[in-house]
């Protein structure tokens, strides 16, 4: 390819011009093209023109105008920026010092994110090897003193986004601390539940430490009092004034356990959004979708009777999967509503949908152990359908999230499957296993995502699977790290 030829400030004039640019005073317009260079201001102009050829109102004056303001805002910008930079790094190495000692940040059992910190001293290290010869303070402590750099003097060799991250993953105190400082409050959960207990007597605030969701769960079941327990989900709602009409048909059926047909799905906030909302009917009798605690009212009585509750601390995902196996075999007489009464909201911040290689593995590890255990069901002499297609559904999960693993991820959880015994699981004749959103389909593609979702449990099977997911994950994966870097 031919080089660009050098163009003098009156030939770059030239062009302008014959791309239809007015220029009122030539010689302003090549001063500025000298002291900011002509490429770098072209860019500003891309607003003003389309194929090379500027609007007819298009002036040099208003690339100019571009220009400056661009160059003001920056500099402002860059101002409050720095001024946050220095506040956030003085505050967080005075208050981490503080509790963990000057050099407790090269502890990674002080942070929650082992992997994460690691990369952030690795960076910080690098940046001191190369510093070390020209700055006084790195001098001073490595070569005069022979010894680590206190947090104090280390976060300068920090960028703003190492701090950030440094802050993320910090254990809570350190970070509620940090907060205050800044005038800010990290969760006003309580705040706000305490005015709503403070103007309704039907509520009860409980406050304990977050251990999970299972220990949330459980301490909900420990402190009711009420007839029946509905485990609404963190960011769900439900339609205004519906709990009186489910409280009636409790009292007319007398039944162990009320099953909200449908659901309205949704990602909006306000009542007008949600009446637009797509409305699902869910079947009585999905092994999917009777995995999900958050469709059913149960009688306080009738859990209490069968000592039911979630058992599983270490479950990070599909507990109430697991629980409402163990309800359904203790035979509840159970009842259905067919309205969609419960709204359930999902948008990215949420558990489901945070797209990460850590949370996947989350997922697989709850996903396996509650195999394990619906294994040992089934083993035990519960081979009838409700077992098995439970088993097959956790199965399914696990397989599907791990088909989103790199290769040598995936394999991985494929030998830890094999060693329980779980991989390759085949079907047992009386397994029903079906998938509402898959029968609703019609033509090829329902038929391939109903035959793909029985047969992932086995080697083809997931194969095909692992191979389909590859585009559609990583780009996912890949968006969410740029979102996150």
């Amino acid at each position: 390819m031919a080089d660009k030829d050098f163009k003098t400030i009156d030939e770059q004039i030239e062009i302008l011009r014959s791309r239809g640019l007015t220029i009122k005073d030539e010689a302003k317009a090549k001063d500025f093209l000298l002291r900011n260079n002509y490429y770098r201001v072209s860019g500003y102009s891309l607003t003003l023109r389309k194929n090379d050829v500027f609007a007819k109102s298009a002036t040099f004056q208003n690339i100019e105008d571009i220009y400056n303001f661009d160059h003001e805002f920056r500099h402002i910008i860059l101002h409050h920026i720095e001024t946050i930079e220095v506040q956030m790094k003085s505050i967080y190495a005075y208050e981490f010092t503080k509790v963990y000692g000057p050099l407790g940040y090269l502890d990674a059992a002080n942070f929650s994110n082992q992997a994460k910190h690691k990369e952030i001293v690795d960076k910080a290290n690098q940046q001191k090897r190369q510093r070390l010869a020209h700055e006084a303070y790195l001098k001073h402590f490595i070569n005069d003193l022979h010894q680590e750099i206190p947090l104090w003097a280390y976060v300068d060799l920090l960028t703003i986004s190492d701090i950030s991250f440094l802050y993320s993953i910090s254990e809570r105190p350190i970070k509620e601390t940090i907060a205050h400082r800044f005038g800010l409050t990290m969760n006003r959960g309580p705040e706000i539940l305490g005015q709503y207990a403070a103007e309704h007597g039907n509520i009860r605030v409980i406050d304990k430490e977050n251990g999970g969701v299972v220990s949330a769960r459980n301490a909900g079941l420990s402190a009711a009092q009420g007839d029946y327990i509905w485990f609404v989900d963190a960011d769900d709602f439900l339609l205004p004034n519906i709990l009186g009409s489910l409280r009636d048909k409790t009292v007319e059926t007398a039944c162990d356990r009320l099953i909200v047909g449908g659901y309205q799905f949704t990602d909006c906030l306000t009542d007008e959004e949600v009446a637009l909302s797509r409305q699902r009917k869910l079947p009585i009798n999905s092994p999917w979708y009777d995995s999900v605690v958050w469709r059913n009212l149960l009688r306080r009585e009738f859990l209490l009777k069968n000592g039911l509750n979630f058992r599983y601390p270490e479950l990070t995902h599909g507990e109430d999967g697991l629980f409402m196996y163990e309800v359904g075999l203790c035979a509840p007489k159970s009842v259905e509503i067919k309205l969609a009464l419960y709204c359930y909201r999902e948008h990215s911040g949420s558990a489901e949908t945070t797209v990460s290689l850590e949370n996947y593995h989350k997922k697989i590890r709850s996903y396996i152990r509650i195999s394990e255990i619906l294994l040992g069901y089934y083993r035990d002499g519960r081979q009838d359908p409700t077992t098995a297609d439970k088993l097959m559904v956790f199965l399914w999960f696990t397989l599907y999230v791990t088909a989103s693993l790199p290769r040598k991820d995936a394999a991985a959880v494929l030998r830890q499957l094999r060693q329980k015994g779980l991989y390759p699981f085949h079907r047992p004749p009386q397994c029903t296993l079906t998938h509402a959103y898959m029968t609703r389909q019609t033509g090829c593609v329902g038929t391939f995502l109903d035959w793909l979702c029985r047969h992932l449990h086995t080697r083809w099977g997931f194969s095909l699977m692992w191979l389909l997911q590859r585009p559609v994950q990583w780009k996912r994966l890949l968006a969410a790290r740029a979102k996150n870097a």
